[in-house]
């Protein structure tokens, strides 16, 4: 999209790579967020002192 921006003349270059790092870094950011305050499965464990097959 950005490389037809450039083409057709709608757009500098400039603007198009602010934009793409721009949205790079709100991805990073909601990666970021996601990965620390969505809760993960709980994993069952084995009881203390049984024994593992």
């Amino acid at each position: 999209m950005g490389a037809s921006r450039i083409y057709i003349g709608h757009h500098w270059v400039s603007d198009v790579l602010v934009g793409l790092l721009i949205g790079a870094a709100w991805a990073a950011v909601v990666g970021i967020l996601h990965y620390y305050f969505v809760p993960r499965p709980q994993v069952p464990r084995p009881a203390p002192g049984s024994v593992r097959r």
